[in-house]
């Protein structure tokens, strides 16, 4: 593990990473810093529910290039003083035998998803991972099926993409402000400058 979590549940970081692949299959991913971390990896190593560790262990860009073939390349490889690019390395495959692979990888990481996790919101999270799991999958098992991706089905999964980030980003952007005012708060109580690591 080279995530640098003490204790990363990586039958949770399985999970999101499947439903992250499986939504490669149809979109486009690029590596994106934004507000000072990553918010959506290929792989998680599973810190969270939410997926909102800035921490993972493998990203790369996924580029349709064409109907049939999907590029990957800028592959980088992340954790706690670990960073390393390898922008040299690209592949280009069928978008099936791609789609096949990671179908593949999600069948079999359905098997980590367990029927429930957590209490309140954190339940209320894994249920919507769970649910895109099983929805990207048959989608994606569609797509093996007949071959052929719809406008439909695209503007789906972008969908359900644009709204699992924007809940990511608006939960760190939510913890940054909650301890800038923990810190705030403890600078007056003690009248000293306080550093705390975000």
């Amino acid at each position: 593990d080279i995530s640098g979590c003490e204790l990363p549940h990586n039958d949770l970081g399985i999970n999101q990473s499947a439903v992250a692949l499986l939504e490669s299959v149809f979109l486009n991913h690029t590596p994106d810093e934004k507000h000072g971390f990553y918010p959506y990896p290929l792989f998680f190593h599973g810190c969270a529910i939410n997926g909102t560790c800035g921490n993972r262990i493998i990203d790369f860009r996924v580029r349709h290039i064409s109907h049939d073939n999907v590029l990957l390349d800028h592959f980088i490889v992340t954790g706690i003083n670990n960073w390393n690019k390898y922008y040299r390395n690209k592949l280009v495959i069928p978008n099936m035998e791609y789609a096949q692979q990671i179908l593949e990888f999600a069948q079999d990481s359905l098997k980590f998803l367990r029927s429930e996790r957590g209490v309140g919101w954190e339940a209320s999270a894994y249920s919507a991972l769970k649910k895109d799991h099983e929805e990207l999958f048959s989608l994606a098992n569609d797509y093996i099926r007949t071959g052929k991706i719809s406008a439909s089905t695209r503007k789906k999964v972008k969908s359900l993409h644009q709204q699992r980030v924007g809940k990511r980003v608006n939960i760190i952007l939510r913890f940054r402000v909650a301890a800038f005012n923990f810190k705030q708060l403890l600078c007056r109580r003690f009248h000293k400058q306080i550093h705390i690591e975000m």
